[in-house]
């Protein structure tokens, strides 16, 4: 009878990798459902039907209708087991597996398997092959999932052709963008030369407004110069004019006296004149 399925590690030997029954599905599950959505339930119905399978007798329907047994004159002859590397010995002895035809140890080949639907006894298969043979479920399990797969892939594909669709509109806009950028700085740049030129000529006008100033200075400190001398001038001539008002106010009053006694003689003369006139000689 078929002895039950074990899990089994992983082993590597002579590059041949051997996984457990349960290995493909658990890797498998370890897919993230939000990057791959739809995986899930798939892995989900693998994972239940290989474990049921795990559970179950080797199913027959699934082998093929003739397989060529290994037989002794086909067999291999090594020192080591082809997949543990173990060194035969008086108690390692060696054991065949019918179906690969490798040189193995009792520990790597316990299992005994029907290799074929019109051969109906069991055989002993080394841990490769009874994990070959177990994980044709497995397979069928990734099937379903490479078949969520594509769909995802096909979801996948519009999505970036949607994207692809809006990176194109995108960079439209960037090339408008680009292209108005270009236009703002030629007129920034030209803009930036006529400042320049403005300034320079703001500058040279400037350093004239400058010189002048210095001119204007200079010439408002001679004129200040000249006007305290004029004011000197002017105190001096006013002096003077109060000098002279003073003497012209005496002489007038000595001009008042002088027609005073003027007129005084003018009387006495014009009072002597007319005695001579009247007597025709001058009285004393």
């Amino acid at each position: 009878s078929e002895m039950c399925i074990r899990d089994r590690y992983q082993r590597r030997v002579h590059g041949i990798h051997i996984m457990s029954r349960d290995e493909p599905i658990k890797r498998a599950a370890s897919i993230d459902e939000h990057t791959m959505p739809g995986i899930g339930d798939a892995i989900k119905q693998s994972s239940a039907s290989v474990s049921s399978s795990s559970e179950t007798k080797q199913n027959f329907d699934e082998l093929p209708d003739d397989y060529p047994i290994w037989t002794p004159e086909k067999w291999k002859d090594t020192d080591l087991c082809e997949l543990c590397t173990k060194k035969f010995t008086f108690f390692q002895k060696k054991h065949h597996c019918r179906m690969c035809g490798k040189c193995v140890c009792e520990e790597c080949s316990k299992s005994m398997r029907r290799l074929s639907k019109k051969d109906t006894n069991f055989y002993r298969t080394c841990d490769y092959c009874d994990n070959k043979m177990g994980n044709r479920q497995t397979e069928e399990a990734f099937k379903a999932i490479l078949s969520a797969k594509e769909n995802v892939i096909k979801i996948y594909k519009q999505k970036i052709d949607e994207m692809g669709e809006k990176i194109a509109e995108r960079q439209k806009r960037m090339q408008n963008l680009d292209k108005k950028y270009a236009d703002a700085e030629a007129t920034y740049k030209k803009s930036e030369e006529e400042l320049k030129a403005k300034l320079a000529v703001l500058d040279r006008n400037v350093k004239g407004l400058k010189e002048t100033k210095k001119s204007i200075e200079k010439t408002l400190e001679s004129n200040k110069a000249m006007l305290q001398e004029r004011e000197e001038q002017f105190k001096e001539a006013e002096s003077k004019l109060h000098t002279t008002c003073s003497d012209l106010e005496e002489a007038r009053s000595l001009l008042e006296n002088g027609k005073k006694q003027y007129k005084e003689y003018q009387s006495q003369y014009e009072a002597q004149k007319a005695r001579l006139d009247g007597n025709g000689q001058v009285q004393v």
